[in-house]
């Protein structure tokens, strides 16, 4: 049942081990970095739960007795109200299946209230019930839901198996997949999104800021109130965890940047440069004075935490560049 799915072996040995002694316990948390899988196995164990006749359905997200609930609105948190709805929708009889499955993505993202809510329906296990709890920082989970899951762990996924993936899958050089591969840290998300990036408006902005070569200030403020535009769509709309994705994403482009511009200083090989399509601009900035890549790194990391503590995007990335580019 688990044979479509990449990396994690242990993982699918034991929830098919479930599935075969029909042994599935009422609720589960899947555990482990992000971008590894978790709720494509998740919706798959649904599929064992409630029948392979119901794998299309339930493939699409369309299967009217799977929910799937995900942190909303700005505060990108599962409110007390998601709960109730939840608990609202297990007083209902299943539609087409003799089961029904509820997945709560990101379920570290809970409010107090929306925890002790929550928990009270995990001591309370209704028959024909089965919930799926997903997250990558388990330790933000209160001990008394956990100690009612079953924990499954899992694991980055090995860089030569999304290899394999990307060359037989999607429209890339064994060159570029093996650069991917390399680049997603053993995650399958990573590598998708690194694939789209290229597409992306924001990384347009962020590349044309990145190649100025005199940082001229009015086309840099240009830019900047681009990007600033860009991300507030997404506050408006309440997009919050949206929001957050693409800023990590940015900031994440931003360091490569840099990581691409330690290596050519180093004479390394292109084949290990991310910026393949900006080469001739990186090496026509080799010779400028780079700051050394551990402090990038760290410089980032804080503008990205300071973007999750709500300071505007166009304030951490003005502080940034002034520390990036002195």
């Amino acid at each position: 049942m688990f044979s479509n799915l990449i990396g994690n072996p242990q993982a699918k040995q034991i929830l098919q081990r479930m599935i075969d002694d029909r042994k599935i316990p009422h609720a589960l948390i899947l555990t482990g970095p992000s971008g590894v899988g978790k709720k494509l196995f998740a919706k798959e164990l649904a599929k064992g739960i409630m029948g392979m006749s119901h794998a299309r359905k339930i493939d699409a997200e369309i299967h009217p007795d799977l929910r799937l609930f995900i942190p909303e609105g700005k505060t990108g948190m599962h409110s007390i109200a998601t709960i109730h709805h939840l608990q609202d929708q297990m007083a209902l009889e299943s539609f087409e299946a003799d089961s029904r499955v509820f997945i709560i993505d990101d379920a570290d993202k809970m409010l107090p209230t929306s925890s002790n809510a929550l928990l009270k329906t995990l001591e309370e296990p209704q028959e024909r019930n089965y919930f799926i709890l997903i997250t990558k920082q388990i330790d933000d989970v209160i001990p008394t839901i956990l100690s009612r899951c079953r924990k499954v762990s899992f694991f980055p996924i090995p860089e030569k198996e999304i290899f394999h993936l990307l060359a037989s899958k999607y429209n890339l050089s064994e060159v570029e997949s093996k650069k991917i591969a390399f680049l997603s840290h053993g995650s399958l998300d990573k590598a998708l999104q690194i694939i789209e990036r290229k597409e992306s408006a924001a990384r347009e902005m962020m590349i044309e800021i990145l190649s100025d070569q005199r940082f001229h200030v009015l086309k840099h403020a240009v830019n900047l109130t681009k990007i600033e535009q860009y991300f507030s769509a997404f506050l408006e709309e309440e997009q919050s965890v949206k929001y957050f994705s693409e800023v990590d994403s940015l900031l994440e482009e931003l360091y490569y940047w840099y990581r691409d511009l330690n290596l050519l200083s180093v004479g390394a090989s292109i084949d290990y440069i991310f910026h393949l399509d900006s080469l001739n601009i990186l090496q026509q900035q080799v010779a400028k004075k780079v700051l050394p890549l551990e402090k990038i790194g760290k410089l980032i990391e804080e503008s990205r935490l300071a973007v999750h503590r709500s300071i505007k995007i166009r304030t951490v990335l003005e502080y940034l560049f002034s520390q990036l580019c002195p």
